[in-house]
């Protein structure tokens, strides 16, 4: 057995709510935990959230964005805001480091490089739509906080 210091208690979730404590804690040896594919995510939810509650997401399909367009968009926002860069940097953010697929459903690896590169420019051209709707938006929110 490992010594106490390197011992950590882990809750298991388990739906079944019959289950004794002993079947809910787990021992494990925590220097044995190894990790992959570690990726980001807070920054990502809290920027994914707002996007929804601005209703930007709903903007976006609105103005005619296909699919790979929304997804591309909404990681663009997203990467330029956690991490500001070029569009490559941008691509390789959501590909490699975040984790924002994960609450999307939207795996950046099979989007090409180019949505990413495009997408600013579709963003551009829908520029004063976006503006007046965040605006909008942003007001009636604002106002009910008052209330």
């Amino acid at each position: 057995m490992a010594s106490v210091q390197n011992m950590t208690l882990i809750l298991v979730r388990h739906l079944d709510t019959t289950l004794n404590d002993e079947d809910r804690y787990k021992e494990i040896d925590t220097t044995t935990i190894k990790n992959s594919d570690i990726k980001d995510i807070g920054i990502e939810n809290i920027l994914y959230e707002t996007i929804k509650e601005l209703k930007l997401d709903a903007k976006l399909k609105e103005l005619g964005f296909t699919n790979i367009q929304y997804n591309s968009a909404i990681g663009t926002l997203i990467a330029k805001i956690a991490n500001p860069s070029s569009e490559a940097k941008a691509y390789d953010y959501l590909c490699n480091t975040s984790a924002i697929n994960e609450l999307i459903g939207c795996d950046y690896n099979k989007i090409s490089s180019n949505s990413i590169y495009r997408i600013s420019d579709k963003l551009l051209a829908h520029k004063d739509d976006l503006e007046k709707h965040l605006y909008t938006t942003q007001k009636q929110y604002l106002s009910m906080m008052k209330q």
